[in-house]
């Protein structure tokens, strides 16, 4: 798909589009050709019945001259001209399934222009693919009604609020007299408006959404024919994502924010929905399709964005990334705010790792100490590994990685029911024995639609794999661990069975499930990226203590170097990174740097690829920056920690336990090909005697990571629907 300069999306050649040519009539032998696209979302995923059109008809042509129908339904008086001289209009009434808007000339009544489309229902599946069949609605936590049916729905409500000279956000009084405390607005064209802000929370595709614009009370809303004239909204959308990763089968209790002054006292709308949150589910495919359904909804409603800047960390990262990767068009450019993660599931497999280091270091009689473990794990301290799982002498693990692997974890807190929010609901949830067609809260469960159910169990397939990792090598390569500590690590460190219990076996991913993980764009390689501008703005954390050192400045150096495999570059792509005080000046950089970025490809009509323009059009002098303790910005070239320059030594790179076992900076090997152990490859760090137990612990043989994964491949299409 393609974006064209004003944001819309429309098909490629040979796709959905269709036109038809037609004598005129009257003596004029020269064919008359409509194209028809819509400007509301692609034409195969319309939902709700609506779907904002355009008509681009030659010259003279208007609405009289034409016949616009859906079935037997004329639709002709939903359109209008517009300033370019299109027709635009919202058509209503779609039919659910396939149909087509069919465009006559009132002349001979012959087509002159078709386009097929595919309706949706407004609570989906759009394309993520069936429906949980378990499911907790949570409208009463966003002040919604209660639901009363299995789509989680309630009536739409409408509410404002007020920014105070005082810096505050108040709700604007329902009657009486306007508060005498309210702001001013400057939006980015200059025009001061009130700052009161219209809030407009509702449910689409089962998940809760809002959209946030500023609007006073009795004010006439924008709409796709007014919108360029309305005082209150500077024609640009952001679209922010929640963080976390969460096995939940539940509607949602939070979102990526949206009412936030850096944005709203600029005049940009903000919109976002419960399913944009990971924490809520970890599924990227299901974000997706909440967000392309709330955007074409603010499209029929409110007008064409001239962009869409998609907004969040950490788990909001991660959609940003898969999204701009598997659904190209919903979002135009990304920020990629604190805790900037790659994807998902290759997070996964380090957080994974860190659990079985985790336990077989504190199982060790062996004197580990503490920088010897970081230096196995890699991360900046130790306690990014230690602190953020949880006690292993259960026999299982806690924290991100028990959610992606146990298929119980996470669920006490994922099924909830409004006020019951955070208490379990049996027997939904998953018990191998007395509830086993239970809630699964796996990241493979979560994601069964794009992964599919293993015959053998019933349950979804696992890509998850450490067969022949050797956790440690860098480390022992180093001198920093001793032959016997590397050997035992790596006898003990065990793998996972299929409910996230820890055994003795190293885990070994369902093939199928790994060449799924790769063509269906779970794992992000960069292609697509390669064509998104992206400004990662790092909060420095790779010191912080337990789980915030995971979020750590590496993650955006693994982006980089998918993107540079992919494209030979990676210069749509910029890092700025600071600590403290600074975070916020920082964002504030980011979102004016985003927003020059995104106009100017907006209004660059040029024929050059998507991928040159993104690089032709980014800001002059645009690049890789960092904010010392004073508060001042240093540009440098590239901030990777591992050349000099002071941002590099005020913010090092760290590493993780996959690279420690050799993995390249890529970052992206799920099941690694392996090789058979070479003696010569461990020189004098193992003795004999060592070696000869590796061996048994690997008989196998080893990562050979100079080699491509097992079943890695590229993405086999974009826009997948399950």
């Amino acid at each position: 798909m393609n974006i064209t300069s004003q944001g819309r999306i429309r098909s490629l050649p040979g796709a959905l589009l269709l036109t038809a040519l037609a004598a005129c009539g009257g003596g004029d032998s020269s064919p008359l050709v409509v194209t028809v696209q819509t400007l509301s979302s692609r034409p195969d995923v319309i939902s709700g019945g609506d779907a904002l059109v355009q008509l681009q008809v030659p010259a003279g042509v208007g609405v009289a001259d034409l016949a616009v129908t859906v079935g037997s339904t004329d639709v002709t008086s939903s359109f209008k001209t517009a300033a370019d001289g299109s027709l635009v209009g919202v058509v209503s009434g779609l039919p659910d399934g396939a149909s087509t808007i069919m465009v006559k000339s009132k002349v001979n009544f012959s087509t002159i222009g078709q386009l097929a489309v595919v309706n949706h229902g407004l609570q989906g599946p759009n394309f993520a693919g069936p429906k949980d069949a378990i499911y907790g609605c949570e409208t009463t936590a966003w002040g919604l009604a209660a639901s009363t049916d299995a789509d989680c729905t309630a009536p739409t409500v409408v509410t404002y609020q007020y920014r105070t000279t005082g810096g505050a956000f108040k709700p604007y009084p329902t009657s009486g007299a306007a508060p005498t405390d309210v702001a001013t607005a400057t939006l980015l064209n200059g025009t001061t408006v009130e700052y009161i802000v219209r809030l407009e929370t509702g449910v689409i595709d089962r998940s809760v959404y809002q959209i946030a614009i500023l609007n006073k009370p009795g004010q006439a809303l924008p709409t796709p024919s007014t919108s360029s004239a309305y005082a209150g909204w500077n024609q640009r959308l952001i679209y922010t994502f929640g963080g976390g990763c969460g096995g939940g089968h539940h509607q949602g209790a939070a979102n990526g924010g949206v009412v936030t002054d850096m944005f709203l006292s600029k005049g940009y709308a903000v919109a976002s929905s419960s399913q944009n949150t990971l924490a809520v589910q970890c599924n990227d495919v299901r974000s997706a399709e909440a967000a392309s359904m709330v955007k074409e909804y603010f499209i029929e409603h409110f007008g064409v964005p001239l962009f869409t800047m998609g907004w969040g960390g950490s788990g909001g990262s991660m959609q940003q990334h898969l999204i701009a990767t598997n659904y190209p068009g919903i979002l135009n450019g990304i920020v990629l705010g604190t805790g900037v993660y790659r994807d998902t599931i290759t997070e996964v497999n380090t957080t994974l790792d860190c659990s079985l280091i985790r336990r077989s270091i504190r199982s060790s009689a062996l004197p580990w100490t503490d920088a010897q473990k970081q230096a196995v794990v890699g991360w900046a301290t130790w306690s990014a590994c230690d602190l953020s799982v949880g006690d292993p002498s259960t026999g299982g693990i806690g924290g991100l990685g028990q959610i992606m692997v146990n298929p119980t974890s996470g669920c006490n807190n994922a099924l909830g029911t409004g006020a019951a929010l955070g208490a379990p609901v049996v027997p939904s949830v998953f018990d191998p024995v007395t509830n086993p067609t239970g809630a699964r809260c796996t990241y493979q469960d979560v994601l069964v639609n794009v992964f599919g159910k293993d015959p053998a169990t019933g349950y979804a397939r696992r890509a998850f794999d450490n067969a022949g990792v050797q956790y440690g090598l860098a480390a022992l390569k180093a001198g920093s661990i001793t032959g016997d500590e590397f050997v035992e690590l790596n006898q003990t460190a065990g793998g996972y069975d299929i409910n996230g219990k820890i055994v003795a076996a190293r885990t070994v991913g369902d093939p199928q499930a790994v060449s799924i993980a790769y063509t269906s764009g779970r794992v992000v390689d960069g292609v697509q990226l390669a064509s998104t501008p992206m400004i990662d703005i790092q909060g420095y954390g790779d010191f912080a203590p337990g789980f915030g050192g995971m979020h750590d400045l590496l993650q955006t150096y693994i982006v980089r170097a998918r993107v540079t495999r992919a494209a030979g570059d990676a210069n749509n792509q910029v890092i700025l990174v600071a600590g403290g005080s600074s975070a916020a000046a920082m964002s504030v950089y980011a979102l004016s740097q985003m927003d020059k970025w995104l106009s100017a490809l907006a209004a660059d009509k040029s024929s050059a690829a998507e991928a040159a323009k993104v690089r032709a059009d980014k800001p002059a002098g645009l690049t890789d920056a960092c904010w010392d303790a004073s508060g001042t910005m240093v540009v440098q070239t590239s901030v990777d920690g591992t050349g000099s320059g002071t941002c590099s030594t005020l913010y090092p790179v760290h590493s993780d336990p996959r690279l420690v076992a050799g993995e390249p900076m890529t970052n992206d090997i799920l099941k690694c090909t392996l090789k058979p152990l070479n003696r010569a490859d461990y020189g004098s760090a193992l003795t004999d005697a060592q070696f000869t137990t590796l061996q048994s612990v690997f008989p196998d043989g080893v990562c050979d990571f100079s080699k491509p994964g097992q079943g890695q491949a590229p993405i086999s299409g974009t826009w997948k629907m399950y």
